[in-house]
């Protein structure tokens, strides 16, 4: 599936049906703890068509062969088994959605309500796990489905954990013979707890469940108590390309109280060269069009003298600045009397005439 497009479809997500396990439990008494070994069997009853199983999980995409083919469920499967390089499919039933794949194993974790449906080989039967567990909510079997999360609902985890501070071994059942050269992990922490990881293990193949046992892989992980969900998922190629039934996990050391696993399954990394078919012929090249001649360059007109630069003048002595005289302080404007009004002139009198005295002679 594309994890990019179709945001749409979110809104209409439904839950994908659990699918039907058939599990045989025999509890054995150790000193330290409780060791449960489990048969799980993933039969995909009522989940997937004949010929196929149901498995947990994604490869991103719309599919690696084709994709979005609108049809059923059944018709899916008829797709894939029509398809000769078809190992697997994914089909979502809300959205009548078919792709096909050419791996057989998923790589991501489920996508939407997708169902992932691996096809059984030719006298091939259902992949099957037994092994030690803590007890009986961290059974080997929740190692066949991948989640980006560990929980633990209704008493049932979605993860491994092996009896604390022991070793511990499971042994996984493809089914038929599978060719195979790398495997795919993811480390546990425990929830919030973080108080336990796988360190050292060692991987064995064989064609039966007794053996005998080839060593493939002895290698180390890294602790994952501190790490973020969702804890990544690890490619680990094995020492040497190998074909099997049988698949042994010894768990040697680990980190903190114990080891555990979120999910375990066999890759085959090297991906065989598709045959090219349905090549389109090869267009007919054109011919050549003639080359124009060319034309001749214009020449360059000459280029004009540069004109003498003029001598410069020069610059006349700066005349000294004059010094301010200093201001002479203003006399403050002695304020204006106002005008007293002119007196009122008097009449004149007519001055009398004085009779001239007549003087005698004498």
């Amino acid at each position: 599936m594309n994890w990019g497009e179709d945001v749409d479809l979110i809104l209409n997500k439904v839950p994908v049906p659990v699918p039907t396990t058939t599990t045989t439990t025999t509890t054995t008494i150790t000193t330290a703890t409780a060791t449960t070994t489990t048969t799980a069997t993933t039969s995909g009853k009522g989940s997937c068509p004949a010929g196929y199983y149901l498995g947990s999980g994604d490869i991103p995409g719309w599919g690696q062969i084709r994709g979005k083919i609108e049809t059923s469920l059944a018709g899916c499967g008829e797709e894939c088994s029509n398809t000769k390089e078809c190992c697997s499919f994914e089909f979502s039933v809300t959205f009548g959605l078919c792709n096909l794949n050419r791996d057989c194993q998923p790589s991501k974790i489920p996508y939407k309500d997708y169902y992932f449906c691996i096809q059984n080989k030719e006298g091939c039967g259902p992949v099957k796990v037994t092994g030690d567990n803590y007890d009986g909510r961290f059974t080997v079997e929740n190692l066949l489905t991948i989640q980006n999360k560990e929980l633990v609902v209704d008493n049932k985890a979605t993860y491994w954990l092996s009896p604390n501070a022991r070793t511990a071994t499971f042994i996984l059942n493809l089914g038929c013979r599978e060719t195979f050269d790398s495997i795919r992990l993811v480390n546990v922490h425990n929830r919030d707890y973080k108080d336990r990881a796988t360190k050292q293990f060692r991987l064995y193949t064989s064609q039966t469940k007794s053996g005998p046992w080839t060593q493939v892989l002895d290698t180390q992980l890294e602790d994952s108590r501190q790490q973020q969900d969702p804890l990544p998922i690890q490619l680990i190629a094995l020492d040497t390309k190998t074909t099997a039934q049988f698949v042994k996990f010894e768990l040697l050391s680990w980190w903190g109280r114990g080891g555990g696993l979120m999910y375990f399954n066999i890759v085959d990394e090297v991906q065989q060269v598709q045959p090219v078919t349905n090549v389109q012929p090869v267009q007919p090249i054109l011919p050549a069009l003639p080359v124009l001649p060319v034309q001749p360059v214009q020449p360059f007109l000459p280029v004009l003298p540069v004109k003498p630069v003029l001598p410069v003048q020069p610059v006349l002595p700066v005349v000294p600045v004059v010094p301010v005289l200093p201001v002479q302080p203003v006399q403050p404007v002695l304020p204006v009397l106002p005008a007293q009004p002119a007196p009122l002139l008097q009449p004149v009198q007519p001055v009398p005439e004085v009779p001239q005295p007549l003087f005698l002679r004498s």
